[in-house]
């Protein structure tokens, strides 16, 4: 017979973890001094241990483990633990995969604009835009996206419009105004003012992450001396293509 501390050492568990699993019925001690309450075990329980420890490694709970190593399992409640485990298994492999699908067309958009940006950056006064549009305000960059897409139903432009949005956190810290402007749009005027200096680049694609591409094209404008000061812009073409266009100033006068 053996402690449950020398049990644990064999089995790289702890003595804590073994009572825990007998107190859901996963080990039962071998012996337990009535008067002590010292617990002892067979050292054959070790393999128990250590299908305990495989099957947790494995993902499956206390309950489910219990049926596995119920001798008294039949194959119908053993292949329904097991069922209910590879499905389990095969929704997180699936959820898995959509994410790093996402995150593989991330990384190439990434790529792809960093070649782009550098080719296509310029500086020089950026207009004022004046427009049928409409103007939302959001609480965090997060509601961005969800705002320009309740923007776009709202305006109800054909698909072939050319739309700019402007995202604008410069004028009240406390929220990102949301503009949409279009000429094909049926609303009021809006307009959304120039600036003497400005960075603007042509993308041939919409970025997957618009916050990816900002952080590009900030880094663009470090070499120059230069950083982005906002209200930005991104103009949507209707071949896909994407323009973004920010006001820019010495580095030290955006700080």
């Amino acid at each position: 017979m053996v402690s449950i501390g020398e049990l644990a050492q064999r089995t790289g568990t702890t003595p804590r973890m073994l009572r825990h699993w007998e107190a859901n019925g996963l080990l039962p001690p071998a012996d337990v001094d009535p008067a002590t309450g010292r617990r002892s075990y067979d050292p054959a329980q070790a393999g128990r241990v250590l299908t305990i420890v495989a099957l947790r490694a494995n993902g499956f709970g206390l309950d489910a483990i219990r049926d596995l190593l119920d001798a008294r399992t039949d194959h119908a409640k053993l292949r329904a633990v097991l069922d209910e485990r590879r499905s389990t298994l095969a929704a997180s492999i699936a959820r898995d995969n959509a994410s790093l699908r996402r995150l593989d067309r991330r990384i190439a958009s990434l790529d792809r604009e960093h070649d782009e940006i550098a080719t296509t950056l310029r500086l020089g006064p950026l207009p004022p835009l004046t427009g049928p549009g409409l103007r939302t305000t959001v609480s965090h960059e997060s509601e961005i996206r969800a705002a320009v897409r309740a923007l776009l139903t709202q305006i109800a432009t054909p698909p072939d419009a050319e739309v700019a949005l402007v995202f604008d956190g410069t004028t009240d810290p406390r929220v990102i105004a949301v503009t949409a402007v279009s000429e094909a749009a049926r609303t009021t005027v809006v307009t959304v003012p120039g600036a003497p200096r400005a960075a603007s680049v042509r993308l041939a694609q919409r970025p997957v992450d618009l916050g990816d591409t900002w952080t590009a094209l900030d880094a663009a404008l470090l070499p120059r001396g230069l950083a982005a000061t906002g209200p930005y812009r991104q103009i949507l073409h209707p071949r896909g293509t994407t323009t973004l266009a920010t006001p820019s100033g010495p580095i030290a006068d955006a700080i």
